[in-house]
């Protein structure tokens, strides 16, 4: 039998955070497959999705996008205490590196706002990410991206951890490599 003291309650709301350089469409392109994520499931579920809520300071839940290279200056200082927090960080590299640091940045932030960390999936090659975003949801290009954002978005369904996701690039590690030292 379980213990009604350690369930937590399910987010009733959710803030989108869209975090970065305007220039780059990627920290939107993830949110929209988020958003989008969370409306199919919920009318599969038939439980309705978390509401919006306009401000993070009100929300159960925050969904954060961004580059690595742009969470080293955020600052979240507006969060309701016990927030559970998800990310999706892209990071140029094929390795994830980047966005390790970024998360390390991330989680000292959360911890003086009392937020959770609750999800965080690292997402290489931003910068062909961009691109592939625009093809099918579960295409070669981008499933490892929809299946990561999938994970995220069953774990704020059930206010649940799901721990970091280490996205893996959509081709072969060391074709990945080849290519990033040919752009040099």
């Amino acid at each position: 039998m379980s213990d009604a003291r350690n369930i937590r309650p399910l987010p009733k709301t959710v803030t989108l955070i869209e975090f970065g350089d305007r220039t780059s469409a990627l920290p939107g392109l993830l949110l929209d497959d988020f958003d989008d994520a969370l409306a199919a499931y919920a009318r599969i579920g038939g439980v309705p999705a978390p509401r919006r809520a306009l401000a993070s300071r009100h929300a159960d839940a925050l969904v954060i996008a961004t580059h690595a290279r742009d969470m080293r200056e955020a600052r979240y200082t507006a969060i309701a205490p016990g927030a559970l927090v998800y990310a999706l960080i892209a990071c140029d590299a094929c390795e994830t590196s980047e966005a390790r640091q970024a998360l390390e940045s991330l989680e000292e932030s959360l911890d003086r706002t009392h937020a959770t960390l609750a999800g965080c999936a690292l997402i290489p090659l931003a910068e062909t990410l961009e691109t592939r975003m625009r093809g099918p949801r579960m295409g070669h290009a981008r499933r490892n991206v929809s299946e990561a954002i999938d994970e995220l978005v069953l774990a704020l369904r059930c206010a649940e951890k799901a721990g970091i996701i280490d996205v893996r690039p959509p081709w072969p590690r060391a074709l990945c490599h080849l290519l990033a030292s040919r752009r040099r």
